[in-house]
């Protein structure tokens, strides 16, 4: 399966942007598209199926040359979601955080239903201890 270039991905509308309004940084975005192609074709491998990440940005508050963005990412395939978010300054360290959280989110998600590829153990029910 070829990996997908951020320019496709957009096009096709497997990755959705809302909230940049293009007075963004262009340094900062091509990053954070990058690391967003990164994240959708590893997840794209590890579930085996057609996936749509959204991402939602929101800016903040303004404080000298730095503004706080807060970035909210949903993963949407069939029978699953996933979500990852995060609130820092600057919106290269936003994305990255809240993409990392979307993979982690969802490859634990994966882990915990079965359905992932590695040998590790599905966790049980927890148990309520009874204190004396």
């Amino acid at each position: 399966m070829p990996e997908l270039k951020i320019e496709e991905l957009l096009e096709k509308e497997l990755v959705q942007f809302v909230g940049l309004d293009g007075a963004e940084d262009s340094f900062d975005l091509t990053k954070a598209h990058t690391k967003i192609a990164t994240v959708y074709n590893r997840l794209k491998k590890i579930l085996d199926k057609e996936i749509v990440i959204k991402i939602h940005v929101k800016k903040h508050e303004v404080e000298g040359t730095r503004a706080k963005y807060s970035v909210h990412c949903r993963l949407e395939c069939a029978g699953f979601d996933s979500f990852g978010n995060s609130t820092q300054w600057g919106l290269l360290t936003a994305a990255e955080d809240a993409f990392d959280t979307l993979e982690r989110e969802a490859i634990k998600q994966l882990e915990l239903k079965g359905g992932h590829g590695h040998s590790r153990k599905q966790r049980g029910p927890k148990l309520k201890l009874k204190r004396a």
